[in-house]
């Protein structure tokens, strides 16, 4: 069997194709290809426009970022698992979904008028 099937029977929700990066204008899904540098550019560019944060505890994402540099203008992939894993995720996000959920208040907010109702 295969894994990403055990995976699905047990519950996990996944992708039904593998990953690739997002495709060109007139591609279709899952023709982007896999280049780490699309990957980086769009990792860059989210923590420059503040729409990617790594929480200061993240010892080894750190470690990595820091370490992180190119030879001759080429990536050197070197000790870049968490770097890799997280340029995977930062690009799988096109495919999120939220879902919508209807949510009912029991109690209404304890403001100045409905406190006074309550206790007043």
């Amino acid at each position: 069997m295969p894994l990403a099937e055990t995976y699905r029977n047990e519950g996990l929700n996944m992708l039904y194709q593998k990953f690739s990066n997002p495709p060109g204008p007139g591609e279709e899904e899952g023709k982007g290809g896999n280049s780490v540098e699309y990957g980086v550019i769009e990792m860059l560019d989210r923590m420059k426009t503040k729409r990617f944060k790594a929480a200061r505890h993240l010892k080894a994402f750190f470690d990595e970022k820091g370490t992180y540099h190119r030879k001759d203008g080429r990536i050197v992939p070197l000790m870049d698992d968490v770097i890799s894993a997280t340029r995977y995720a930062t690009l799988s996000i096109r495919h999120a979904r939220t879902p919508h959920r209807n949510v009912t208040r029991k109690n209404r907010s304890l403001g100045a008028r409905n406190f006074a109702k309550r206790y007043g």
